[in-house]
């Protein structure tokens, strides 16, 4: 392992965010508790009249979009390497070493990514929804990983810019992030970065604690993505978008599905029977997806059975 106050110098942590608020604040706290010379660079909309931080640099940002902020970020930063955190995450103990170290000794690489935890205070709501984001039904394949402690250390084709440490260099050779788009935009730069032929590497200890929302968050999260992704569909030509599509629009499919099915019924052209037998086989998996990812709770699985299965339906 290196000497921690060189890794620190290799790399400098940008943070994009509105303003300075708790979350913000305590992020700041913890990560300046594990790496004290660690670089911050703050990219805010508003500008706070003072601040008591060391080696903190706050810069002004005229746009809300979020990857014109890591851009921004980026082009301030002077060191090898630049790393992401969401303002509401905080590195666990080792992630810059075992970062660092890895993109250190294996130059072929760009990017590492790593596990995310809920945060310590996070409530037993916050933890069913967060089994629930990182479920099948709401996420791609790779990123079930994500959430899981007993997950391998691997190649990969994506990261979550909550938590990446890449290569300064590289991310500007690919243009940095797409300033079109304003979700998604670390699915998007990571297709790219697999496409120009760079690797991701996902390290398990390379993790952090993110904090989950609450259940009216999370919803108008879930209906804000949707909304979004309806518009990216008919606005750009994303070719990583075009891909991924099904997965975004299968609940809605279903539903039109549904609802065809019960025209169909009151119309008798089909019986009231094949309906209702639909319902129950996709309530039955359902309930069988929010067994499987309730166990994954420390306690208390027998409720969380049932609030996930909630939160599915």
């Amino acid at each position: 392992m290196m000497n921690s106050r060189l890794y620190q110098n290799k790399v400098m942590l940008i943070i994009p965010a509105r303003e300075i608020d708790f979350l913000l604040d305590n992020t700041i706290r913890k990560v300046q508790s594990l790496y004290s010379s660690l670089k911050i660079i703050l990219v805010l909309d508003v500008i706070p009249k003072q601040v008591n931080y060391k080696n903190v640099e706050i810069i002004k940002s005229y746009s809300k979009n979020i990857s014109s902020k890591r851009n921004k970020g980026v082009k301030i930063a002077s060191t090898p390497y630049v790393a992401f955190l969401d303002s509401d995450a905080y590195p666990r103990s080792g992630w810059l070493e075992n970062s660092i170290e890895f993109l250190e000794q294996n130059k072929n690489y760009t990017a590492v990514t790593g596990n995310q935890y809920n945060a310590p205070d996070d409530d037993f709501e916050q933890k069913c929804l967060r089994l629930v984001r990182f479920s099948p039904l709401f996420t791609q394949n790779q990123w079930l990983k994500i959430i899981d402690s007993n997950a391998k250390e691997q190649d990969c084709t994506e990261f979550m810019s909550s938590n990446v440490i890449i290569r300064r260099e590289d991310y500007l050779n690919i243009g940095g992030m797409n300033e079109k788009i304003y979700l998604a935009e670390d699915n998007e730069f990571s297709s790219r970065l697999i496409l120009k032929g760079y690797k991701i590497r996902f390290i398990p200890d390379a993790s952090v604690y993110h904090r989950e929302c609450k259940t009216y968050a999370f919803f108008r999260k879930i209906f804000c993505m949707g909304y979004y992704y309806s518009e990216m569909l008919w606005s750009y030509d994303i070719d990583w978008f075009k891909k991924s599509i099904l997965m975004y629009i299968m609940p809605l499919l279903f539903s039109l599905f549904y609802i065809f099915l019960i025209f169909m019924s009151v119309i008798n052209y089909i019986s009231w029977y094949i309906v209702v037998y639909i319902l129950a086989v996709v309530l039955l998996l359902l309930f069988i997806l929010a067994v499987y990812m309730s166990l994954k709770l420390d306690k208390n699985n027998i409720i969380g059975i049932f609030c996930i299965f909630f939160y599915y339906i």
